[in-house]
C-alpha cells in the first residue's frame, strides 16, 4: 500500500495523502462537499498518471466536469485520457432493486475487465444501495475488497440516515478509510469539516481538516489557528 497525493498541497500536508489500493468511504449530508472531495481525490490519482472511472448519480458528464472546473479541479483535460465519467442519473431512469443491483454488478465487472483501473469512484452509493437487500450491498463491498488485490482503490460516498444503521455499521467495518464530512460554524465562519474516523495501514496526518470551497481558488484548507479565531 502506498500514499497517493490529492493534488491539493494544503490537503496533502494535513492528511498525508490517500492509501492505495484501498476502500474509502465518505459519509456526509448534502452540501458538505462529498463530490468536491471525491473529485479532488480523483484529480490526485490522475495527476500521478493513473487511470480510473467516476460514476456520478447527480448529473451528466458535462454537468460533472463543469462543476469541478468551477472550483478549480480541472478533470476535463483527463477525459478519455485516463478518466472515464459514467453518469447514471439520466432522464427517464427509474430506480428499482433489480436495476440498482445490476448497476453495482456491472460496475465491478467493468473494473475487473479493464487492463488497468487504478481508482473507481461512486458518487453516491446511497441511491444504488437503498434498493438491493443488505446482503447484496455487503457482497458488493467484498467485491471491492477483491479489486484492491488487483490494485484498485474504490471511493464511495454515502448520505447519513438513508441506509439502515446496521448496514452502515457493517460497511464501515469493511472499508480501509472512513471519512465523515459535516458543515460546521467556527468563530462565526461557515466551514466544512473532514474527519478521519478510521484509517488502516498506519498512515499519519491530522484526523480533522477544516476547509472552505472558494470558486476563485478551489478547495481551501483553513489552518486550525484561523478556524478557531
Amino acid at each position: 500500500m502506498i500514499l497517493v497525493r490529492t493534488g491539493n498541497d494544503e490537503m496533502d500536508r494535513r492528511i498525508n495523502g490517500i492509501p492505495h489500493p484501498s476502500i474509502i468511504m465518505m459519509e456526509g449530508d448534502h452540501g458538505t462537499g462529498k463530490t468536491i472531495v471525491a473529485g479532488q481525490l480523483a484529480y490526485g490519482f490522475l495527476s500521478e498518471d493513473m487511470r480510473g472511472v467516476f460514476v456520478t448519480t447527480e448529473g451528466l458528464t458535462l454537468d460533472f466536469v463543469t462543476k469541478m472546473r468551477s472550483v478549480k479541479i480541472d478533470l476535463y483535460k483527463f477525459l478519455n485520457n485516463g478518466l472515464t465519467v459514467a453518469p447514471v442519473n439520466v432522464r427517464g431512469f427509474m430506480w428499482n432493486s433489480v436495476l440498482a443491483w445490476r448497476l453495482l454488478s456491472r460496475f465491478s465487472q467493468y473494473i475487473s475487465t479493464q487492463k488497468r483501473c487504478d481508482f473507481a469512484v461512486i458518487d453516491s452509493l446511497t441511491v444504488m444501495a437503498s434498493f438491493p437487500n443488505q446482503m447484496q450491498v455487503l457482497d458488493f463491498i467484498r467485491i471491492c475488497r477483491l479489486l484492491t488485490q488487483r490494485g484498485t482503490t474504490t471511493i464511495l460516498t454515502v448520505h447519513p440516515g438513508t441506509l439502515p444503521e446496521i448496514l452502515l455499521t457493517e460497511m464501515k467495518s469493511m472499508v480501509d478509510v472512513y471519512f465523515r464530512l459535516s458543515a460546521v460554524s467556527i468563530g462565526g465562519r461557515r466551514l466544512k469539516s473532514l474527519e478521519r474516523i478510521k484509517s488502516t495501514g498506519g498512515f499519519g496526518g491530522s484526523d480533522i481538516v477544516s476547509f472552505d470551497i472558494d470558486p476563485a481558488i478551489g478547495l481551501k484548507v483553513v489552518p486550525l489557528s484561523v478556524s478557531k479565531s
